[in-house]
């Protein structure tokens, strides 16, 4: 959604054989621009892209690597979990795997790696062993129930200190 922002600055510094082509993995962007492809696909497909139009050089790519307050205030996403929505996480709904396959099906070891590594969380082991507890009695599946199962790892005194997930313990 934001790359066709960001595009019609670029739109208006390109001469008239100008064409940009951009990429944004989130299937709800579009664009009216003229002279703009938007390509919904992850950009690492740049290549196969470029190969298969023929185009052998380029001046510069736009590609949408981030998440816009847009994309995280809509609930079809399932990234906030300010709305109790289905455990999804994902921009492009045509993505492999969901977060719900995730939390429900990885090993303990898979979670507790994806913790540490990607999310740089000290208490990995802990947040993955009670997401494997928790998903022996049922599915884990609304994003609110994830994040309480998280939250139940931290000291009372450590989610108020970092105002983590207050509102979510409030009102349970």
């Amino acid at each position: 959604m934001e790359v066709v922002v960001t595009a019609k600055i670029i739109l208006n510094k390109l001469d008239i054989s100008g064409k940009l082509i951009a990429f944004d993995y989130d299937k709800k962007a579009a664009s009216t621009l003229p002279k703009i492809l938007l390509i919904n696909d992850n950009f690492s497909n740049m290549k196969n892209y470029l190969k298969n139009m023929n185009i052998s050089s380029v001046d510069g790519f736009l590609c949408d690597l981030g998440l816009s307050s847009l994309q995280i205030d809509n609930k079809d996403y399932g990234l906030s979990y300010r709305f109790d929505s289905l455990l999804d996480m994902q921009i492009n709904k045509n993505a492999r795997i969901s977060a719900k396959e995730i939390i429900n099906n990885y090993s303990f070891q898979e979670l507790a790696d994806i913790f540490y590594y990607y999310g740089e969380e000290r208490r990995a082991k802990r947040i993955a062993r009670k997401i494997c507890e928790q998903r022996r009695k049922e599915e884990i599946n609304p994003n609110k129930q994830l994040a309480n199962t998280v939250v139940s790892c931290f000291p009372r005194k450590n989610i108020n200190r970092r105002r983590w997930h207050t509102k979510i313990r409030e009102k349970n």
